[in-house]
């Protein structure tokens, strides 16, 4: 049997399969799988890492939204609270997003994107909101993205993708509509129907999109009522005369 194995198998191989060399191998199979187990390791320590980050990330997020609320009390007089929430974004949000940054390659974004993808969500709907009470336009991604001091292009580094983009997108429409009702209150009767055009606006270029999240998908359903609720505002201003004689239009949604 032996020399039947000579012949047809060379002698490396041969060995390889003897009892001498089951040491060897075991010792492969070890080496093997303390590199994997490094590389577990490895991958808990920077997601717990991420966590916490974006832990801290989170509550400078709830602080901001605190300080916009504020707004829907006293619509009309918005400067001093998107001034603070500018002081939140530049001392304590871009030393998070730089955090998040040095320890995310670009090739690995997607790996641990539900760890921060909401609390980049609320990013962008915050810096909208606090724009659009200043400017009364939307924010495009990249503007968002430089605010937040993120990239764009998904190959230069940590960046805004464009659905957590398109998520605050809708979520400013959302927060927009409150806000509206509260500006009637207020007596500001020309800001319900800058928003209702824009809510307006933004419903009919997301019906331009194929989305293929299903989680946007769910999101944009609500968004109709949203319009529905802008309409009603403004045609209870109408019938009580109360239509401004220019009323301010709303920009163009850009993607």
């Amino acid at each position: 049997m032996d020399v039947f194995l000579d012949f047809f198998v060379p002698n490396k191989v041969y060995r390889r399969m003897g009892e001498s060399d089951g040491a060897g191998s075991v010792d492969a199979v070890h080496r093997m799988f303390q590199s994997i187990r490094e590389e577990v390791e490895k991958d808990r320590i920077l997601r717990e890492e991420l966590y916490n980050i974006v832990r801290e990330l989170e509550n400078s997020n709830r602080e901001m939204l605190t300080i916009l609320q504020k707004t829907h009390s006293s619509p009309t007089k918005p400067v001093g609270e998107t001034a603070a929430v500018r002081k939140v974004l530049r001392d304590c949000v871009k030393p998070y997003i730089k955090q998040l940054a040095d320890r995310i390659e670009p090739n690995v974004y997607y790996k641990h994107h539900e760890i921060y993808r909401y609390a980049l969500q609320r990013l962008a709907f915050i810096t909208m909101f606090a724009s659009f009470l200043e400017e009364g336009e939307l924010l495009d991604r990249p503007s968002v993205a430089h605010e937040l001091d993120l990239k764009v292009d998904a190959n230069t580094g940590f960046h805004l993708d464009l659905e957590d983009y398109l998520f605050g997108v809708l979520n400013l429409a959302s927060e927009l509509t409150r806000y509206a009702v509260n500006a009637v209150t207020a007596g500001d009767y020309a800001r319900p129907f800058q928003i209702a055009a824009f809510v307006k606006n933004v419903d009919e270029m997301f019906r331009l999109l194929n989305m293929k999240n299903d989680a946007l998908r769910r999101r944009f359903d609500v968004l109709k009522y949203d319009v529905q609720k802008c309409e009603q505002v403004v045609f209870d201003l109408a019938i009580r005369g109360l239509r401004p004689s220019q009323p301010t239009s709303s920009q163009d949604v850009e993607g």
